[in-house]
């Protein structure tokens, strides 16, 4: 009977110890970057996009972050100096092709799933409507959260 405990006891333990370090990495980190102005527009029927640059630390008409191996979603916050929310066109990107995750008015209602090679993550500060006001960037900030 005494064995039987021992056993059983040991093989509970190693289950548990290999169960944590099968679990998934937690964590978060927030990056947050300023733009100046937009370059791209959206539409509930569809977007325009185009160039944004970035020019001795100033980022015109967009923002990018790296992202951190082990990073699985990002949700985006985007924020105006003059206006509050306004619209963004928000991207994945892998080497030098990118895939649009959708379009925000503000920030994010649920976090966008990340692809095991994406690089970073690109938004475009757009003109159009966001929620029921024009959305006219001027500058701002964009706060990325990626989740582990």
């Amino acid at each position: 009977m005494r064995r039987s405990v021992l056993i059983a006891t040991t093989i509970g333990s190693v289950a548990v110890c290999a169960g944590s370090a099968l679990a998934a990495p937690t964590g978060s980190r927030s990056v947050a970057m300023t733009y100046t102005l937009a370059t791209s527009a959206a539409a509930p029927t569809g977007t325009v996009m185009c160039c944004g640059v970035g020019i001795d630390n100033s980022r015109f008409g967009m923002v990018w972050a790296a992202t951190h191996a082990g990073d699985r979603t990002v949700s985006v916050r985007i924020a105006d100096h003059e206006i509050g929310s306004v619209a963004a066109i928000v991207e994945a990107t892998t080497n030098n092709s990118w895939t649009r995750l959708g379009t925000i008015c503000g920030s994010s209602s649920k976090p966008f799933t990340l692809g095991r090679h994406v690089t970073g993550v690109l938004v475009r500060p757009a003109y159009g409507i966001c929620g029921t006001s024009a959305s006219a960037p001027t500058s701002g900030t964009v706060t990325f959260r990626f989740n582990r």
